[in-house]
């Protein structure tokens, strides 16, 4: 379980001040954890969801949600408070597939739950490890190898990859993201970078080196 040193001494203060009441605390907790989060929802939202559903609605939900349910975190403190609203928007997202996708388009993307924004994201991350292409279009040819090569991992894989390298969450936080155990999630990380690693030299791309 989390404790209270998760948290930064002003975050702790504004959640003690929410919880009794005070909305404007809670509208300053949100404004300082809140840019975080939409980021990532705007990348993970799928593709073919973009004209339906406006990343911003999901955000606005998801602070709806937080503000309902935070009298329970704050009793409970499972986890440290940025990632317990990350956690809570990634629900969001999941909410809006299921009410939009059809099952059967959901059997049919099953492998590709990361948006092409995500992974092109993911990829321009990784890039800054590799020699820098001469023009902006050598590299967004050379993200969008990334991206294919990401594309060959698990779901599960290309997940740790993402909130370790985009959004750019320590080992411990993305266990305890995913209710894992820390060292399982950084083994699992290992091996989907060695297996990046070899789909990246099969496509030309052998330069790549990040950080575990």
């Amino acid at each position: 379980m989390a404790s209270a040193s998760n948290d930064s001494a002003e975050t702790v203060a504004l959640l003690e001040q929410a919880v009794a009441g005070d909305e404007q605390a809670f509208e300053r907790l949100m404004r300082r954890h809140i840019p975080f989060v939409a980021r990532s929802v705007r990348q993970r939202l799928r593709n073919d969801l973009r004209s339906r559903v406006d990343a911003s609605d999901i955000v606005q939900d998801t602070q709806q949600t937080v503000f309902q349910r935070l009298p329970d975190f704050w009793a409970r403190r499972p986890m440290p408070f940025r990632l317990w609203l990350l956690r809570t928007a990634f629900e969001r997202v999941v909410d809006v597939e299921r009410i939009h996708v059809r099952s059967a388009k959901r059997a049919v993307d099953r492998e590709q739950q990361l948006s092409d924004l995500a992974m092109t994201g993911i990829a321009s991350r990784m890039l800054t490890s590799m020699p820098s292409p001469a023009s902006e279009a050598s590299r967004r040819e050379l993200a969008e190898k990334v991206r294919d090569c990401l594309g060959q991992l698990t779901e599960l894989d290309r997940e740790i990859i993402f909130l370790r390298y985009f959004d750019g969450l320590k080992n411990a936080e993305v266990a305890e993201l995913l209710q894992q155990n820390p060292e399982t999630t950084k083994k699992r990380l290992t091996r989907a970078l060695l297996k990046l690693q070899r789909f990246l030299a099969a496509a030309g791309l052998g330069n790549f080196e990040a950080e575990r």
